[in-house]
């Protein structure tokens, strides 16, 4: 689950990501570790691209 949050009057955004996993394998089969890193690489992705969307859309 992604959700956007605004903050400061819309000047700032807080996302929101949240994941379940579910089933007989996940135990077997699951590695936080790397999860954790894609989650993290994500999140900084779009971070980035918002980042650079509010520069260009603040210039005269």
């Amino acid at each position: 689950m992604l959700s956007l949050e605004p903050l400061e009057d819309g000047r700032r955004t807080r996302l929101l990501h949240r994941e379940t996993f579910r089933g007989a394998l996940v135990p077997v089969l699951f590695d936080h570790t790397r999860v954790e890193r894609s989650f993290e690489a994500m999140n900084d992705a779009i971070k980035d691209r918002a980042e650079r969307r509010a520069t260009v859309s603040s210039r005269p």
